[in-house]
């Protein structure tokens, strides 16, 4: 019971305190790949292979240690729980978004599209009320699987090297893995790494989202056909297999025009109405309730192995 009691406790945790507001990793780390990208990405340099060796350097250490060093079973097991507290980002997560939804419901655009601007990379000052709820909607299921399933996935794969793995993978993403004459050649590893590994979590999250609405047999397939050739027309493979399961689950339509690595994409994601105010609300509630049922899973495997 080990597993699931340490998936607990990070997240339980992370219910009481929230996402540290000051010397988080992640930021810390964050600033250095900064700083490592500014010096090394120059058109004078072979940017491809300087972008491996800067992407290797900065992930791979601190896992390979973990994964080397022997220490107790105590302190091993504070040390996981640590670090998946500081992957999961659910509290955070749920405050942003719902700080958006908070200030629709008031009517006041100008604050809405000030906290839409903080969780999208997109330009927001002409956004309308119906393109910051989908922005955020969007926004709420993609970071449910990058920020909390995808941590707890590779959490149960590999433990906490693995979970690390994961995050620094999808922080350079962010950072570098953008299709413009800045990181095109630089950013191109960490870019398709991400891709990589986040495809076999992106996957279990878009199965969570679809079983909180208990879609079974040829409704639940033919849900998952859909999604899939939906996801394949967005600009992000993964991304758009979250959002598309995501939408479907709370019965909304998503997607629209965006661009791409340089390629405009017209993707719909989902299926019904138009997402709301209100629907900002529900994925917060859908990414809560797959997150319990990737929780309980664990817990009833791990129950299961036990006995066996």
């Amino acid at each position: 019971m080990l597993l699931c009691l340490t998936i607990i406790a990070a997240l339980f945790i992370d219910y009481l305190f929230g996402e540290v507001r000051r010397l988080h990793p992640l930021v810390g780390f964050g600033n250095v790949a900064s700083a490592v990208e500014k010096k090394l990405n120059r058109s004078c340099y072979p940017q491809k292979t300087l972008g491996i060796l800067s992407w290797s350097v900065l992930v791979l250490p601190i896992p390979i240690i973990l994964w080397s060093i022997q220490i107790s079973e105590n302190l091993s097991t504070i040390i996981d729980i640590l670090v998946v507290y500081f992957a999961v980002g659910l509290n955070s997560l749920k405050t942003h978004v719902l700080d958006v939804y908070h200030a629709l419901k008031t009517n006041d655009i100008d604050l809405a599209r000030e906290k839409v601007s903080m969780i999208v990379s997109r330009d927001t000052q002409s956004l309308e009320e119906k393109d910051i709820a989908r922005a955020a909607v969007e926004t709420s299921l993609e970071n449910g699987h990058d920020a909390v399933i995808a941590s707890l996935f590779w959490f149960v794969v590999g433990g906490a090297p693995m979970v690390i793995v994961h995050r620094l993978v999808n922080t350079l993403d962010a950072m570098w893995g953008y299709r413009n004459e800045r990181f095109n050649r630089y950013g191109w590893f960490a870019a398709r790494a991400d891709d990589i590994l986040g495809l076999p979590s992106a996957i279990i999250s878009g199965l969570a989202y679809l079983l909180v609405k208990v879609l079974w047999g040829r409704q639940w397939l033919s849900s998952i056909i859909r999604s899939f050739a939906q996801c394949l027309k967005y600009k992000s493979l993964n991304g758009g297999w979250t959002i598309a399961t995501g939408a479907r689950a709370i019965g909304v339509r998503l997607g629209g025009s965006s661009e791409y690595e340089g390629k405009v994409f017209q993707s719909v994601l989902g299926e019904g109405r138009e997402a709301e105010a209100e629907d900002i609300k529900r994925s917060a509630q859908l990414v809560d309730r797959a997150v319990f049922i990737l929780v309980l899973s664990i817990t009833t495997v791990e129950l299961v192995w036990g006995i066996i």
